[in-house]
């Protein structure tokens, strides 16, 4: 296959983020799905002390990648939460499913006081998750109750399928916690919704608006379909981040995080 990387920054050595090698810490198959078809079921708690190499105390946030495994869901599709048990449940996703789909995407979870985080899932599935490193409490990630910020479904999708749409622009000062300045960038979840593209597909970038739209992409994706990726979006000094989209699509944005410019 071909592969793309785009890079949006890095985390120095002696950073706040601290990485580990790669440790699957949860895994269901051997116990049973979690979840179930109409998202009523209790969510899976699980505690990340001491797991993976995770410290067993002083946690803001881990890093993870998480997997959903042959779901069962109805026409409309599931979807996993992932957030710290102690806040209660957000109006959030991190990954959208069909059925019998495996599909990861990149976590950032924040953490609760007692070490918890939770996974809710809308459709009967296995999870994996696989820990590559986590935050302190204290860092330089400011960690929030996930909670969106974006929904274009009431006011209508965003570009076109020629590309030459305006992107939309979005100041995020105030939003879902964030603070009304200093931010530099936001830790999102972005998913894009019932796209329509041609046979080439589209994808979507999001960048700091001030300084023009790169060459580069945070989703990729086909007609009609649902896709998610955690996105570190750079906020430009106004306090704004802009979404460009190849295709005509509806877009969704969770905000679980940020770093102060300072």
């Amino acid at each position: 296959t071909h592969v793309l990387a785009d890079v949006s920054g890095y985390f120095p050595t002696g950073s706040s983020l601290q990485t580990l090698t790669p440790t699957r810490i949860v895994n269901t198959r051997p116990t049973g799905k979690i979840g179930n078809r109409t998202g009523t079921a209790d969510p899976m708690t699980f505690n990340v002390y001491g797991k993976g190499g995770l410290p067993m105390s002083g946690i803001g946030a881990v890093l993870l990648n998480v997997t959903v495994v042959d779901p069962e869901v109805g026409d409309e599709g599931g979807y996993l939460t992932v957030y710290p048990c102690a806040s209660g449940r957000p109006e959030a996703s991190n990954l959208n499913f069909v059925a019998q789909q495996i599909i990861p995407n990149t976590v950032i979870a924040p953490v609760d006081p007692s070490g918890n985080i939770c996974f809710h899932s809308y459709g009967q599935t296995h999870v994996l998750a696989d820990v590559s490193g986590y935050f302190p409490t204290g860092s330089s990630l400011q960690t929030l109750t996930p909670t969106r910020i974006i929904n274009t479904r009431p006011t209508g999708k965003i570009g076109n399928r020629t590309g030459t749409a305006d992107p939309m622009t979005f100041n995020v000062y105030g939003k879902g916690g964030l603070p009304t300045s200093g931010i530099g960038a936001v830790l999102l979840n972005v998913t894009v919704v019932d796209p329509e593209v041609g046979n080439e597909g589209g994808y979507l970038t999001v960048y700091p608006c001030a300084s023009g739209r790169p060459d580069a992409s945070n989703l990729n994706f086909v007609s009609g379909q649902i896709i998610p990726n955690t996105v570190i979006a750079p906020v430009d000094s106004a306090g704004n981040i802009c979404f460009y989209s190849y295709g005509q699509t509806h877009v969704l944005a969770d905000v679980s995080g940020y770093f102060p410019t300072s």
